[in-house]
């Protein structure tokens, strides 16, 4: 072996030892936000030239007419559209492939995913899995796929934040269990962010949304994997939600408070793409799969006692935290500090009309021991910042009871 090569081996060497603080940041390549905003959607396909949109959403959005706006937008541009409404909460795999044939008979050139997280998460599995023959029984996606069409994501609530992700969460019909897939081409191509759609929200759906905004963004910020551009992202969210979460719920018609939770949603997203969650989630998806209760309602249940059991880790995030939400604690110690932002969280839940006991939801302590073993299967779990066993998670449910 020549010295040359040998030198070559050596700085090739030095130089992978060298890295730290390395993170990869994905985010969609265009956001769009604004009051209103639908109304520019379609100038905006028309630049990555689409000439035929799938939209993909749900019967509630078409009665209610929320579309409206956004196929006024594609006419204008003579951009053609087939809408897809077979989506359900908690989206399943046949959902998807179905809308995968759907799409090929559509000959459309586009995915649109309009409304909540089942819609969205839905139009991102369908747009993987057009061009490639997947079957989605595994949480794992090989890296290398065929590319997908363009991506285009509209929330129409501030909660999910799937519009910004690299993640989407498709129930599997054969074992009931919530799969959380990621692949950097889940991320959208174009996410529009428009505050209006959220207005005629429900008031226990705008708490449910909004309570998962805020787990995405405590998660983030604590999370094993977590980095500065997440913690910075999680900061603010957590402010914008504990300000305004209470006023969107209370006056829905207060579009400040709706547009502050919209960007809270979108802040939030990107943090737990980037920096991941934890055993909140990993637990609430099995709540969801189990008892058939949103998404939302799942964490709402679970995050004050999270918070606690990963206390033990994360004790100055966690007075951070207390810190973020304007909790006052003068000669209080660190843990006491802590504890004191979790129980402010937590009165905040049953303020907004969130349940906080197992109980009220019907779950019985026979099911904990099975859901237990499924959140350790969950993906999320992966970046909790404590370790946790099935007698861990099983004290947790019960505490929660």
């Amino acid at each position: 072996m020549s010295e040359n090569i040998i030198n070559d081996i050596v700085a090739y060497t030095l130089d992978e030892a060298l890295v730290s603080n390395y993170y990869l940041f994905r985010v969609p390549p265009l956001t769009i936000v604004g009051d209103g905003a639908t109304a520019k959607l379609g100038e905006h396909m028309k630049k990555l030239k689409v000439k035929h949109s799938f939209i993909v959403t749900d019967k509630v959005i078409v009665k209610l007419g929320l579309l409206e706006q956004t196929l006024r937008s594609l006419k204008k541009m003579n951009i053609a559209y087939t809408i897809y409404d077979e989506v359900e909460p908690d989206p399943t795999d046949l959902m998807v492939y179905n809308g995968v044939n759907f799409y090929k008979q559509s000959q459309a050139d586009c995915i649109i995913g309009f409304g909540g997280g089942s819609p969205i998460d839905a139009a991102k599995a369908i747009a993987v899995l057009v061009n490639n023959n997947l079957q989605l029984n595994s949480a794992n996606i090989e890296e290398n796929i065929n590319d997908r069409p363009p991506l285009v994501a509209v929330p129409t609530t501030a909660g999910t934040g799937t519009e910004v992700t690299d993640v989407t969460v498709i129930t599997n019909t054969t074992t009931n269990v919530k799969m959380v897939i990621k692949h950097p081409l889940m991320v959208p191509d174009i996410a529009l962010i428009d505050p209006n759609l959220t207005l005629n929200i429900s008031p226990y759906i705008t708490a449910a949304t909004g309570i998962d905004v805020l787990t995405h963004a405590i998660e983030a910020y604590v999370a094993r994997s977590s980095c500065t551009l997440a913690r910075a992202l999680s900061h603010r969210a957590i402010r914008l939600v504990m300000k305004y979460l209470p006023t969107a719920v209370g006056y829905g018609a207060n579009i400040i408070a709706r547009h502050k939770m919209a960007v809270a949603c979108y802040m939030a997203g990107m943090a737990f793409s980037n920096a991941g969650l934890g055993l909140c989630h990993s637990m609430a998806h099995q709540l969801g799969a189990t008892y058939k209760i949103p998404h939302g309602v799942a964490n709402a249940l679970l995050l004050p006692h999270i918070m606690r059991f990963n206390l033990l880790v994360r004790l100055d995030r966690f007075v951070e935290i207390a810190h973020i939400i304007d909790e006052r604690f003068e000669q209080l110690t660190k843990k006491e500090a802590a504890l004191k932002g979790i129980d402010a969280i937590a009165q905040m839940i049953s303020e907004i009309g969130l349940p906080t006991q197992l109980r009220e939801i019907g779950a019985i302590c026979e099911d904990f021991n099975m859901m237990a073993e499924n959140a350790l299967k969950d993906i999320t779990i992966k970046t909790n910042p404590r370790s946790a066993n099935i007698d861990d998670i099983i004290k947790i449910f019960e505490s929660a009871y």
